[in-house]
């Protein structure tokens, strides 16, 4: 027995040394060097398109692949210092070793590398155009949480919540409908970056919205006898306290317009705030009038709160329900009063802009307000084309952000140091929607983006499902599907309603009345 042992040790530790020699070749500085080759005028076709992005000094490998045929590939990372490190490889698919990586990165912070691919074909070494990398000096949030849905939207029998280390490739489940009766999950939101402090909306027979508040986990019920359903769309308050929500009544149609099959409208639609203290909903009249208010955000410092407006829907008209623009709005918060100011501001108009302004996400800076504009409605999802804008609260201009594309950009956000916008497109094949990081620096420029990188890149090629609402956390959140289970199952704690205000809205009695 000691003998066979003795062996096995030898045998692990020779396959030991072989696979450190396998990796030391695979990536290392090297001397070796192609001499004879002919050049190529353009650059290498790589998947995903990584060339002149601007990247964070902490995220995780580039990994991508090589669509030009060779028998052998000779790839050279190198920086300004000449420092470099060598693939020589059969195959077109570029891994990086990620402790490698991370170093090179952070010797390079605000410079940039160079990456030069060589192709051997018929005994003659081709080279190409280098790919180049910057590397900005600002770092992003280590995590990003994000729903994975089904293609069409109709069907969520398989529905989750995911976080991912965006550092390395590690994903793990937050929540999973396949736990909790197949129920629909949407409207995740934390506070200030902060994943101890998380909300999240369940639908179905379960119903409910789920509040995780420092370590406190609690299912709510927020629909009261005042208000037309469960708040939907949720805006924490900077305080950490109030969270501001739509009650909307939303009505998905099939539809033949615009080369769509299916949208969805807002029959009704108000914002109402619920204070976690006093576990109650309160609003202002100007919140909840027979227009359509929608699609809460806080400024960051909590003394105003933007929001989307649109006119009334008329009964039975198709048109005025679905096909209508929304305008960007504001109202000044008292925080001491908790209290709306008695004036709404009409910040982007949407008779002047032609567009329709959807999800406002103010930056941490409280200077810009991003959206998608679009050319109806706000339920960017189903639409083929929605473009990501910048409005500058200080300039008071709009810009159309040069990273869009000709597909359907949506569902957006900024890290916490207001230097990353993540959002997710359906560029790659007009279907699925993936998540694109873009680099915003300090003069208000948004750079070339790039996806989500993945351990294997081909990945996006044959996964099925869409990236959408993702958020950047500071740190890990620290629930899974199982601590989600039992609260999702539990009874909903009922929430009341201030009715020390006179609403004469949608909201409040005179809807009751009403309807």
């Amino acid at each position: 027995m000691r003998k066979t042992s003795s062996k096995m040790k030898n045998f692990t530790n020779i396959k030991f040394i072989l696979l450190s020699l396998v990796i030391i070749g695979f990536f290392t500085q090297c001397n070796y060097q192609i001499k004879e080759f002919k050049e190529v005028s353009r650059k290498p076709n790589i998947f995903p398109d990584y060339d002149s992005v601007t990247i964070p000094v902490n995220i995780a490998p580039l990994n991508f692949i090589i669509n030009e045929k060779s028998d052998k590939y000779y790839i050279v990372i190198k920086d300004k210092n000449s420092k470099q490190f060598v693939f020589t490889q059969k195959s077109n698919l570029v891994k990086f070793p990620i402790k490698k990586w991370k170093k090179y990165l952070f010797e390079n912070i605000g410079d940039k590398i160079s990456i030069s691919v060589f192709c051997k074909q018929n005994k003659t070494w081709l080279k190409y155009q280098d790919l180049i990398i910057n590397i900005a000096p600002d770092s992003i949030d280590k995590y990003l949480v994000y729903r994975l849905i089904n293609s069409v939207y109709l069907f969520w029998n398989d529905i989750g919540i995911y976080q991912r280390n965006i550092e390395e490739y590690k994903e793990s489940p937050v929540y999973l409908n396949t736990v909790a009766s197949l129920n629909c999950a949407n409207c995740h939101a934390f506070c200030n970056y902060d994943p101890s402090k998380m909300i999240l909306h369940i639908r179905d027979n379960l119903a409910g919205t789920i509040i995780f508040n420092n370590d406190k986990l609690e299912k709510l019920n927020t629909k009261t006898k005042y208000t037309m359903s469960p708040g939907v769309y949720a805006s924490w308050h900077p305080n950490g306290r109030l969270i501001a929500f739509a009650v909307v009544r939303l009505v998905p149609k099939q539809i033949t317009k615009s080369g769509k099959i299916y949208d969805v409208g807002d029959k009704y639609s108000d914002i109402v705030v619920y204070d976690i203290e006093k576990n109650q909903i309160f609003t202002s009249p100007l919140l909840s009038t027979s227009n359509r208010e929608s699609l809460p955000a806080w400024s960051p410092d909590g003394n105003y709160l933007y929001f989307c407006l649109a006119p009334e829907a008329k009964k039975d008209d198709i048109n005025s329900l679905l096909f209508v623009k929304y305008s960007l709005m504001g109202i000044a918060f008292d925080k001491e009063k908790n209290k709306f100011a008695d004036k709404v501001d009409t910040l982007l108009s949407s008779e002047k802009t032609k567009l329709s302004v959807s999800f406002p996400m103010p930056s941490p800076d409280g200077r810009y307000i991003l959206f998608a504009g679009t050319d109806y409605g706000y339920f960017t999802a189903f639409h083929t084309v929605s473009d990501l804008y910048l409005y500058d609260l200080v300039t008071r201009k709009l810009e159309k952000l040069p990273i869009n594309s000709n597909a359907c950009e949506s569902y957006h956000s900024w890290s916490s140091n207001g230097r990353w916008i993540v959002f997710t497109s359906k560029r790659m094949d007009k279907v699925y929607s993936r998540l694109f990081i873009s680099y915003f620096d300090e003069n208000g420029k948004a750079h070339k983006p790039f996806v989500l990188p993945q351990k294997n890149p081909e990945w996006y090629n044959t996964f099925l499902k869409n990236y959408n609402k993702a958020e950047f956390v500071k740190n890990k959140v620290p629930l899974n599907a199982i601590d989600l289970r039992s609260v999702v199952y539990s009874e909903p704690k009922p929430v009341s309603f201030d009715t020390s205000v006179n609403i004469d809205a949608l909201s409040g009695a005179t809807w009751i009345k009403n309807h």
